[in-house]
């Protein structure tokens, strides 16, 4: 097991890989609107819920990005149970994202 793979809740490990599709993805799930919406929630049980979901898209979105056909549903039942999990696969999520767009606007600087 990679440190940087998560371990989803059937016990496959995930390796996080960031493209332009997980960027579309993304964009097409407003990822970002829930984790605005989490962070503006009022109670514990709110975030909790947004989170859950946050997660469970972020897991659809790696699978879908590593050629995996999966559904929105059939995500949400891999999420870790483990919260220590979720922390990693946010983490790592978020490290690969800002290294793919910074590899990305380099190539762009390169090439102009």
């Amino acid at each position: 097991m990679n440190d940087k793979d998560i371990r989803l809740s059937n016990g496959e490990l995930l390796n996080v890989n960031v493209n332009f599709y997980t960027l579309k993805l993304i964009s097409d799930l407003d990822i970002e609107k829930l984790q605005t919406k989490m962070e503006k929630a009022k109670t514990e049980e709110q975030k909790n819920k947004i989170g859950m979901d946050i997660t469970g898209k972020m897991i659809y979105v790696i699978l879908r990005s590593n050629g995996k056909m999966v559904n929105e549903e059939e995500a949400m039942m891999l999420i870790p149970i483990d919260p220590t999990e979720i922390n990693n696969l946010f983490s790592e999520f978020g490290r690969k994202v800002e290294a793919f767009k910074k590899k990305e606007e380099f190539k762009r600087q390169v090439t102009s």
